[in-house]
């Protein structure tokens, strides 16, 4: 008979996969883009990066680490053998994933309003 599933190890797994995929977002997508860019980032917090100049590919870096990250997870957990670690690759796709989709659908460029008028 199967093992029941551990509560505390789900939660944490859910905890680490969250807190991962804001570091790669904001650290890797924005952080890193910006400093490669040479832009000065004035404030970098798990929630956004400030910095001196306006870059559409700072601001695009986020999103597209994302997407790469989860693609790659996805891939992983379909060759990994192991449960836990197939469930956190797993888990983790589309927290990875679907992360950028509230800045894509409040960003103005894809507003309902804009389309038709550029």
């Amino acid at each position: 008979m199967p093992a029941p599933n551990d509560k505390p190890t789900i939660i944490s797994m859910a905890i680490i996969a969250s807190a991962l995929a804001t570091l790669l977002h904001e650290g890797l997508g924005h952080g890193i883009t910006a400093w490669l860019r040479g832009d000065i980032p004035t404030e970098l917090t798990s929630n956004h990066l400030s910095s001196l100049q306006p870059d559409r590919w700072v601001d695009a870096a986020g999103t597209l680490v994302n997407l790469a990250v989860g693609a790659a997870c996805l891939l992983i957990a379909r060759q990994t053998i192991i449960a836990n670690t197939r469930y956190f690759f797993f888990g983790f796709s589309p927290r990875s994933i679907c992360s950028p989709a509230p800045a894509i659908s409040s960003s103005p460029e894809f507003s309902v309003s804009a389309i038709g008028t550029k």
